[in-house]
């Protein structure tokens, strides 16, 4: 084997490899340390442990809160599928979008990272 066949070898196994070793890398998402303050500082105002002010029936306080069905029958959340998880779709929409979330008047946008760290926490 020529020396170019070998480099091209450990280049093409490290590009196989990388992607798990970063998945890998990175620790499990925990609802109380990593998403519970997302959801805090973003969405206990309309969604949060206070009944009277919470719309569409969807509570973020509590994990159960967050899995459970929506009044519509919906879902925000599908574990483990977040292509099916409304919650990801209204934050991932355009901010002059009705749909929204957060509402922009509120102020509080998500940031990339919490955006990416949500998907994960329901891939997971």
């Amino acid at each position: 084997m020529t020396n170019l066949m070998r480099r091209l070898l450990i280049i093409v196994m490290w590009l196989l490899i990388k992607p798990a070793l970063l998945h890998a890398a990175a620790p499990p998402v925990d609802f109380n340390r990593d998403i519970r303050p997302i959801f805090s500082d973003h969405c206990y105002a309309c969604h949060g442990p206070d009944q009277n002010k919470r719309k569409a029936g969807l509570r973020f306080d509590t994990q159960d809160g967050a899995l459970k069905a929506l009044d519509s029958g919906g879902f925000a959340i599908v574990p483990r599928q977040p292509k099916q998880s409304t919650l990801l779709k209204v934050i991932s929409l355009p901010p002059d979008d009705d749909d929204h979330m957060p509402p922009t008047k509120n102020g509080k946008q998500l940031s990339v990272a919490q955006i990416d760290l949500l998907r994960r926490w329901i891939e997971q």
